[in-house]
């Protein structure tokens, strides 16, 4: 039998410098199909290109842009979308987008699988039948739309399309409980199967003993997401003893957006780091914080810091999608940060081991070989 062909579609661009939780989880599973000879391919259909384009991203994976349809009505979409720069208008007809059609009918065979990691992508279905159509989840969208942003016809109008389309997949899979069990509810096939393969980290514990771990660091990754920063303007804005107890060790996007906050002496901004230098601050810190308040799915941070054995305070919204590891998670309101000790907690080497995205994705990589 000829190659298995893996084709992925996605919204997210991928480069060297994916920082965001979306294209973390995208790139590791690129990086997992191409571990296990699943030859795939990365097309992102959303761009803003006039002209479709390739590029060449992870070794030996070509990445395509498509441009995404412009529709009528997509200013009252982009109305609804207004605090963010992705135009949903591309998802609503991309089933017509005939540069998508047309591409993927030249490179899929009867030995293709396609997985898309926005349930837009399921439309497209009806024009490749016979291919099996996977899911691999990040957020599940209406969980996103809150009722003071958005109106109420955009709600029910984004319910019906993302009902109707992640019921066209063959297998779904999301990185949360809560994520689960929102894809259960709106399922209407008898077999659907749908899993959880759970956010992870490429980051592991530095193994060289560094005694003296300064209690007064504390590490902090994130992106440039507006949740990320609106989680810091709050922590001081209602916990500024914090800041006088903890350094705290900034580092991703995150950086140039809070530099006019850095109104504490103990604000270390690093920026975007390499991986051994952030493993190296992550040496001297006690523990690390997710401060988060809003979002989807789950926060990549968490297993990020996990790997690298630091304990984790957390908002009770932050811990979701790694209730598995409460031992080494604590769930406190902002306001009480500042009397959080990390003493006594300890990183063994089995979470260590499980929050790898080589274990995180173990399931959907063993269901694909069998396909």
């Amino acid at each position: 039998m000829e190659k298995k062909i893996t084709v992925i579609l996605s919204f997210f661009p991928v480069d060297s410098k994916s920082k965001t939780g979306g294209q973390a989880r995208l790139t590791a599973l690129l990086n997992e199909l191409q571990s296990n000879n699943l030859n795939p391919h990365h097309i992102c259909v959303y761009g803003d290109c006039p002209n479709p384009r390739t590029r060449k991203i992870l070794e030996g994976i070509n990445e395509t842009w498509l441009p995404s349809n412009k529709i009528e009505g997509s200013k009252f979409l982009r109305k609804n979308f207004n605090h963010t720069t992705f135009d949903s208008a591309s998802g609503v007809l991309i089933k017509k987008n005939n540069l998508l059609l047309n591409f993927l009918k030249k490179i899929v065979t009867a030995n293709t699988t396609i997985i898309a990691t926005h349930f837009w992508f399921g439309e497209i279905k009806e024009n490749f039948s016979k291919i099996k159509f996977i899911l691999y989840s990040h957020n599940f969208e209406s969980d996103l739309l809150r009722e003071d942003k958005f109106s109420g016809p955009f709600l029910n109008f984004y319910k019906v399309k993302e009902k109707k389309a992640s019921n066209l997949f063959d297998q779904i899979y999301c990185c949360s409980k809560a994520d689960l069990e929102s894809y259960t509810k709106i399922s209407y096939k008898n077999n659907h199967f749908i899993d959880i393969c759970p956010n992870g980290t490429y980051l592991k514990k530095n193994q060289i003993s560094r005694p003296g771990k300064n209690i007064k660091n504390v590490l902090y990754i994130g992106s440039s997401w507006i949740a990320n920063i609106s989680g810091v303007t709050n922590m001081i804005e209602q916990n500024p003893e914090f800041f006088k107890k903890f350094n705290i060790q900034f580092v991703g996007s995150i950086c140039d957006k809070i530099k006019d906050l850095n109104i504490q002496n103990n604000f270390c901004l690093h920026g975007v780091l390499s991986e051994n230098d952030l493993i190296d601050i992550a040496n001297v810190c006690s523990f690390a914080i997710n401060p988060i308040w809003a979002g989807g799915g789950s926060n990549v941070k968490n297993a990020d810091y996990l790997g690298l054995g630091l304990p984790v305070l957390t908002t009770k919204f932050g811990i979701r999608g790694f209730e598995m590891y409460k031992a080494h998670i604590t769930i406190l309101p902002i306001g009480e940060w500042h009397n959080f000790s990390p003493s006594g907690m300890s990183i063994d080497d089995t979470t260590i081991a499980n929050v790898q995205w080589k274990q995180c994705l173990k399931k959907l990589i063993v269901n694909l070989t069998k396909i």
